[in-house]
């Protein structure tokens, strides 16, 4: 669970002594070893507030940032500061793809944003296209709806081509049906390729095209259950450039 450089607030049931893993999940940056704090839900919350004060000791306006894990809690956390007297003014409250778009202004400057609609219109052409395996339902749009969350997943996960995505496929389950693999990686290559031609925009692009000289104050991560590969790397990124505190 400890990585270098990064704490994790685990909590723990106060029924059972059940390890509840990255819930929530505080991130915190220092040139000590990585440590595990664990505690019941209301002692974690007191742990990010505490951390949120002693950010501010210098001054108290100071820009600080919590990258939370449901939309929830940017509705909740800053009622959770107000109930302990915390004064969160200047404290935002962002999910991990608003701050990859906040430091990625320029992304789109010469593309055009992906839409929901867009999106929609080039997975559902990728998924007529398919054969071998997936030909039976190719034209469904169960099949369609399908694709277009595995392809989201796969892109957050880091995986840039069907040559990536056939390799993993593979490594992780040898004994596989192998035409399966390849013909998922056909298809992403496809959806892929399309949006490299329409010249689109999507949440993946931000991510990589994210500076972080544009980053300002401490990060905190609060209730980010299951970050994705290019959700850590920005997270990591801005430990290198920033105080995490």
């Amino acid at each position: 669970v400890a990585q270098s450089g990064l704490s994790y607030f685990l909590g723990i049931s106060s029924s059972s002594a059940t390890v509840i893993v990255a819930y929530p999940a505080l991130y915190l940056r220092h040139d000590a070893p990585a440590e595990i704090v664990t505690g019941t839900l209301a002692e974690l919350e007191n742990a990010l507030a505490d951390a949120i004060v002693r950010a501010r000791v210098p001054d108290p306006l100071a820009p600080v940032t919590v990258m939370v894990g449901h939309v929830l809690l940017k509705r909740y956390l800053p009622r959770m500061l107000a109930a302990r007297g915390i004064a969160h003014l200047n404290v935002r409250f962002m999910r991990p793809n608003e701050l990859a778009e906040e430091l990625s202004p320029d992304a789109d400057a010469e593309r055009a944003r992906l839409s929901p609609a867009a999106e929609r219109l080039l997975v559902r052409e990728v998924a007529a296209s398919a054969s071998g395996y997936f030909a039976k339902i190719a034209h469904g749009d169960g099949f369609g709806d399908a694709l277009r969350n595995l392809f989201r997943e796969l892109e957050m996960g880091g995986l840039e081509s069907a040559i990536a995505l056939d390799r993993t496929l593979r490594d992780a389950d040898p004994d596989g049906n192998h035409e399966k693999f390849g013909e998922l990686a056909k298809l992403y290559g496809r959806y892929r390729q399309r949006r490299e031609i329409a010249r689109l925009v999507g949440p993946a692009e931000r991510y990589a095209a994210a500076d972080i000289a544009r980053f300002e104050g401490p990060l905190f991560v609060y209730g980010l259950w299951a970050p994705s590969e290019l959700q850590s790397r920005l997270i990591e990124r801005i430990a290198a450039e920033r105080p995490v505190s």
